[in-house]
């Protein structure tokens, strides 16, 4: 089951949704943020999960129409400096990625009617991480680094997904977006890199497998030290050489398969 995050304009009960998130926080909408703004959101994020854990979260429902708070609110003025501010590390270190910036900015801002104002809601994706401080971490991490220019420190930019991973998907509201040349060549751009696993994807899951087959014959190994009276400190030595390696492998496999599982999610 995908966790999704939304973009939209809210203002009172009306409600324009542009883009949606499948199982991320696009990097566009990052550049949108800053960290004054999850500081403010983090006590709210924290007690929701509380209220969730208590299954007593009614003071936090809400309909599509309404302006929950646990969403991010952006006015014009902050939303325009924001993606300004961070226009510059675009420019500089995706500038193929910058035309289709400019059109997610100039669309939202084309929809930001009088008084209205930028809703992103994340609170789905803040539960891929395991507390509410980890997810404010790492997006502070990220702001510093793109305030800084880092390119290093970066996390959220893939370059081979400007879809998924920069704008979003276009949401039912905005259709329009999605046939502009910007949007369509990324799109074809996106499945190209996606749509076929790497050699090294495929090779990680088979390996896992031999390693616990390789397991498999060490017991058997084990077993025949055991009951061919060998020295039990060697038996014991062997045993537990093995165990660790049974621990190793079955690690590595259920990783490969949550990357693989993850991968074909974002499909």
């Amino acid at each position: 089951m995908a966790n999704y995050t939304y973009l939209s304009i809210k203002k009172d009960e009306e409600n324009t949704f542009l883009f949606e998130g499948k199982n991320t926080l696009p990097f566009f909408w990052i550049c949108l943020l800053d960290i004054t703004i999850l500081k403010e959101k983090q006590p709210i994020w924290e007690q929701l999960i509380i209220s969730e854990e208590e299954d007593s979260n009614d003071e936090y429902e809400e309909s599509e129409y309404t302006i929950s708070p646990t969403d991010i609110i952006l006015p014009k003025k902050t939303f325009n400096t924001n993606a300004e501010n961070r226009r510059t590390f675009i420019s500089k270190y995706a500038p193929e990625s910058l035309p289709l910036y400019d059109d997610f900015i100039s669309c939202i801002n084309n929809n930001l009617y009088e008084d209205a104002v930028v809703c992103i809601e994340l609170v789905e994706y803040i539960g891929f991480y395991d507390t509410v401080q980890s997810f404010v971490d790492t997006i502070t991490s990220e702001l510093r680094a793109l305030d800084a220019l880092d390119l290093e420190a970066i996390l959220y930019l893939d370059t081979h997904d400007i879809i998924n991973g920069g704008t979003g998907f276009t949401s039912i509201d905005n259709k329009a977006f999605s046939e502009l040349e910007n949007y369509k060549q990324a799109k074809i751009f996106r499945n190209k890199n996606t749509i076929k696993d790497t050699p090294y994807e495929k090779g990680d899951i088979m390996s896992s497998i031999y390693l616990l087959l390789i397991c498999i014959t060490f017991s058997g190994i084990t077993y025949w030290m055991y009951i061919e009276d060998s020295p039990l400190f060697a038996v014991i030595f062997i045993g537990s050489l093995n165990l660790f390696f049974y621990y190793i492998s079955f690690k590595a496999l259920l990783e490969s398969i949550k990357k693989k599982i993850a991968k074909t999610t974002q499909l």
